[in-house]
């Protein structure tokens, strides 16, 4: 890290002090002051000097430890004889974001922009290399002095809002997107059946009619689910028995199993089984989690494959946690495609969840209600294979 320091105003004092000592010293003996006198006075200078030097460099330190904690870079340039724009001062953040050409931000892209600033300030965007990729905002101010000009240059770390950014443009994107498909299937029958007139041809648009409408219902309540679920954490909490939940969610999602022609099948580690281990949340989220995880199961899988669901305890050198394991024998999931499946309306197959109403929004909810419940929810998958879903709570103990 460089920088450039103005010189502290206490130096010529001493200075000046010391030199008027010497010059006593060197007076007559009619000035009054004998030479134990004037060394004793010169001792006590010396002294102070001293005092004032620590004192700055303590306030050295501290502009030294201000500087690192900012989370900005600034770079001061300033004109050469040749009328070139070079640097004199680089303030860096702790990361040390403006410097070489492995920096974040080379310290030739900062002049480049700065050769740029006429008469009013000037900013841009610029993107680093990844992993990860990180986004700066460049702001070049122009300064002027009698003698010399030149551009304050501050680099600032805006990654964070512009993910925050894309995040909003995708949901309004995909929103838009989702929602037209089934109001336009609506408007669409609704239009065919207005010159029908045969009974059964009416019934059938009407049963479609009811279909898109649950779609569209489900998909706003999903959306409104996952607002709620991002905003507020504050959730009735209390222990529950992880096999009762896991069974409750599977009563719930064994209609529509048998409808697709799969079993659920539940195994339970005999540790948990004979243990009083559970966990503690919202009993009504992790339910909804687990039949979304197990609902998402049967959409992907082939009649005639079962779904197995294991129920047993994970311990780490951290903590010790309840893992549920939902294993389908279905697609499989793409690994270019597994880090987008807990996005919101992202969807493997979009064929298959046309034709069941998914809305692509169920394992967005599930990651948030795991991460509500300090869990977590992974993924390990083989395409065509099948795919396993793994989630974990942490574990507490039945208080007597």
């Amino acid at each position: 890290m460089s920088r450039r320091w103005t010189r502290s105003r206490a130096t010529p004092s001493i200075v000046v002090r010391i030199g008027s000592i010497i010059k006593t010293l060197g007076g007559s003996e009619s000035d009054g002051l004998s030479i134990d006198e004037a060394i004793g006075r010169l001792e006590e200078a010396v002294r102070t000097s001293e005092s004032d030097r620590l004192a700055l460099s303590s306030e050295v330190r501290f502009l030294e430890a201000a500087i690192d904690a900012l989370a900005h870079a600034a770079v001061v340039l300033a004109r050469n004889s040749l009328g070139e724009l070079r640097p004199v001062a680089t303030l860096n953040a702790t990361n040390a974001i403006v410097g070489g050409a492995s920096s974040a931000v080379p310290m030739e892209e900062v002049i480049q922009f700065a050769k740029q600033v006429r008469d009013a300030p000037m900013s841009t965007i610029v993107y680093s290399f990844g992993p990860p990729q990180r986004t700066f905002e460049l702001t070049a101010v122009p300064v002027t002095s009698p003698n010399r000009d030149g551009v304050v240059l501050t680099v600032t770390d805006v990654s964070s809002r512009a993910s925050s950014e894309e995040v909003r443009r995708d949901l309004v994107t995909n929103i838009s997107h989702e929602l037209r498909t089934p109001v336009g299937a609506i408007a669409l029958l609704a239009e065919t059946m207005a010159d029908e007139t045969d009974p059964s041809t009416l019934k059938r648009f009407a049963g479609l009619i009811e279909a898109e409408a649950f779609r569209l219902s489900s998909m706003v309540n999903g959306v409104l689910s996952l607002s709620r679920l991002e905003t507020d954490e504050s959730h009735e909490k209390e222990f529950i028995d992880v096999v009762s939940l896991v069974r409750a969610a599977i009563e719930h999602v064994e209609p529509l199993a048998r409808v697709a022609g799969l079993r659920l099948e539940l195994e339970v580690d005999p540790l948990v089984a004979q243990s009083d281990t559970g966990v503690v949340g919202d009993r009504s989220l992790l339910q909804r989690a687990l039949e979304n995880v197990l609902g998402n199961a049967v959409t992907y899988s082939d009649k005639g494959h079962p779904i197995l669901i294991r129920v047993s305890t994970e311990t780490s050198d951290e903590r010790s946690d309840v893992r549920v394991d939902v294993n389908d024998r279905g697609i499989g999931i793409p690994l270019r495609e597994r880090k987008r499946i807990f996005e919101r309306f992202y969807r493997v197959d979009r064929s298959r969840t046309r034709d069941s109403g998914g809305s692509g929004i169920g394992l967005a909810i599930v990651r948030h209600i795991m991460v509500n419940h300090d869990g977590s929810i992974e993924v390990d998958s083989i395409e065509g294979e099948g795919s396993t879903f793994s989630l974990r709570l942490p574990a507490v103990a039945r208080k007597s």
